[in-house]
């Protein structure tokens, strides 16, 4: 089941704002880059095993392939077209 936000800083007892700044200041990056790098890497797992781009962007939690190509090509510099075919060869 995943953790909301709010759930998380009612369990801590502190707001959702000091929630962010401490899992920044502790992790290096805010609790959503931190989840999407999460995702990210779960994708190129998938298109390393010769996923479908559609098919490893929905297993990996993002919305569809051309979101995962957005936040692909400006993590990594590269589509993830490139990336298969790169880890193919």
């Amino acid at each position: 089941m995943p953790i909301s936000l709010a759930d998380l800083s009612d369990t801590l007892d502190l707001t959702q704002f000091q929630v962010i700044r401490l899992f920044k200041r502790t992790i290096g990056m805010t609790p959503h880059a931190y989840v999407l790098q999460l995702r990210l890497d779960a994708a190129r797992r998938y298109l390393a095993t010769g996923s479908p781009i559609g098919d490893a962007a929905v297993a990996a939690g993002l919305y569809d392939q051309s979101s995962l190509t957005h936040h692909f090509k400006r993590s990594y510099g590269l589509t993830p077209l490139q990336f298969a075919q790169a880890t193919r060869a």
